[in-house]
């Protein structure tokens, strides 16, 4: 028997902590195509009356949308060693995320008291339009934490001269990945809610 041996051309490897996070989306994703599943199921089911978003959830999607290019800024700014720029559009993603998270309280606030839709009502719709933003919310939460986080770590890193771009990647990773996931929730509700 002869041993093969395989030889890698390419020297670029990927870092093992972005690997994981590519691991944790995957699983992310799968959370939700779960989620987004139940919910076409359940729709055929009965019980099921067809409910307007609130505007604040178009709102927030603008928002999210914005902070992708902000943290797109601030990743570049860092690898270029620009710290100034880094921590301007850093901390402009972060408050845009936070901006976010208010949108969709508002959101869940106006379709509990105004538009009186409530968790253990008698429509399956407006149950499914808590459920799933909440749980996003949840993802959103902890990636303006992991920001927070990348922030202070590299403000305190490149004081004494060490730039190390994994961390800022690998949160912007996330974090991009947060905004297309709301940019896609958001559409599912509007088709599947009209």
């Amino acid at each position: 028997m002869s041993a093969i041996s395989v030889q890698n051309t390419n020297n670029q490897k990927i870092h093992p902590h972005k690997l994981l996070m590519y691991i944790a989306i995957g699983s992310m994703t799968m959370m939700f195509a779960g989620w987004i599943s139940a919910y076409m199921v359940r729709q055929g089911q009965g019980r099921w009356e067809d409910i307007q978003l609130p505007m604040a959830f178009y709102i927030s999607t603008g928002v999210i949308l914005l902070s992708s290019l902000t943290v797109h800024l601030a990743a570049s700014a860092f690898k270029k060693n620009n710290m100034g720029q880094y921590k301007g559009m850093l901390i402009a993603t972060i408050v845009l995320g936070l901006l976010f998270i208010l949108f969709q309280v508002l959101g869940f606030s106006t379709m509990y008291n105004e538009m009186d839709i409530k968790l253990n009502s008698n429509n399956a719709a407006g149950e499914f339009t808590y459920v799933i933003p909440f749980v996003h919310g949840v993802h959103a939460v902890g990636g303006i934490i992991a920001l927070m986080i990348v922030f202070l770590s590299n403000v305190l890193r490149s004081k004494k001269g060490i730039y190390k771009s994994t961390g800022i990647e690998i949160a912007s990773i996330f974090w991009h990945f947060v905004d297309a996931l709301w940019l896609f929730i958001f559409i599912f509700l509007l088709v599947y809610q009209s």
